[in-house]
């Protein structure tokens, strides 16, 4: 190995070290719209919307904490409105861990389909709501 004679200079220069990227003070994904929390709350009073099909995993729904879970991310464009399924935490995790098509085909549902359901029992469950008053 080759040694120098004069060691090279230090720069006296803090290089500056950036973790993560800086916001402009904007988010950088897009949120369409605010979350209603009134709709969010309807949700978790349902049962869980993917019924007990396995024997090995019953279905936690009845006297549970439902989980909302949105079929498309909000991060990825998804609004509350027409996008929230109600699963228990069972369900939920598993349709993290595998995806959702893969979940879907699994289970034979399909959750965009559900969540339009889901707000047009909304919809009348707040009309029903309002008549009575």
């Amino acid at each position: 190995m080759i040694q120098r004679r004069k060691p090279l200079p230090r720069s006296r220069k803090r290089l500056a070290r950036r973790t993560r990227p800086q916001s402009k003070g904007k988010s950088r994904f897009k949120v369409s719209g605010k979350a209603d929390r009134e709709y969010r709350t309807w949700i978790r009073r349902q049962v869980c919307a993917i019924p007990a099909t396995d024997t090995w995993m019953p279905n936690f729904s009845l006297g549970a904490v439902m989980h909302v879970c949105h079929v498309r991310s909000r991060g990825a464009g998804g609004t509350d409105r027409a996008n929230l399924v109600p699963m228990c935490a069972t369900h939920h995790a598993e349709q993290h861990i595998m995806g959702i098509r893969t979940f879907e085909k699994r289970h034979s549902v399909n959750l965009k389909q559900m969540a339009a359901e889901y707000q047009v029992r909304y919809q009348a469950w707040r009309a029903a709501q309002a008549g009575a008053r």
